[in-house]
């Protein structure tokens, strides 16, 4: 689905779509283990997670968190927007363990929609201010 901007209010609180079916293999998974350094047994060894509590592998919660904005984007897009950010998701739980070989897909529902105003670069004194705040949204030095 494409929602043109200018018509994104008039889609709020409505299910928007689903999305596409993502695989998750034990390939996957390994993969997932080595960026995050999580290679907790009952994800990465088939053998020994066979024995557990599940009967077999599950994806890291987070795995499958992961997976959110790709299934956003398959279910709608923004027409006219320049930029599109993912500022986290709200109410998030990990309702139940999904087996390594499953397929997930997610449902959509638009429940806000809260325009933002344009950033402004912040003052040079504010960047020594804020020792975190980060170089390339300060102004430069005059």
């Amino acid at each position: 689905m494409s929602i043109p901007l200018s018509e994104l209010e008039a889609h709020e609180g409505a299910d928007i779509g689903v999305s596409d079916w993502y695989p998750l293999t034990q390939d996957h998974v390994n993969r997932f283990a080595d960026a995050t350094r999580d290679h907790q047994w009952i994800h990465v060894d088939p053998e020994r997670a066979a024995a557990g509590p599940f009967g077999g592998p599950i994806a890291h919660g987070m795995l499958t968190l992961s997976l959110l904005p790709a299934m956003v984007t398959d279910t709608f897009t923004v027409d006219g927007a320049d930029m599109v950010i993912n500022k986290g998701f709200d109410k998030v739980r990990l309702g139940k363990p999904v087996p390594v070989g499953s397929r997930v897909r997610g449902a959509m529902k638009l429940t806000g929609v809260r325009p933002r105003p344009r950033a402004t670069p912040r003052s040079p004194s504010a960047c020594r201010s804020r020792s975190r705040a980060p170089r390339a949204r300060c102004s430069p030095p005059t």
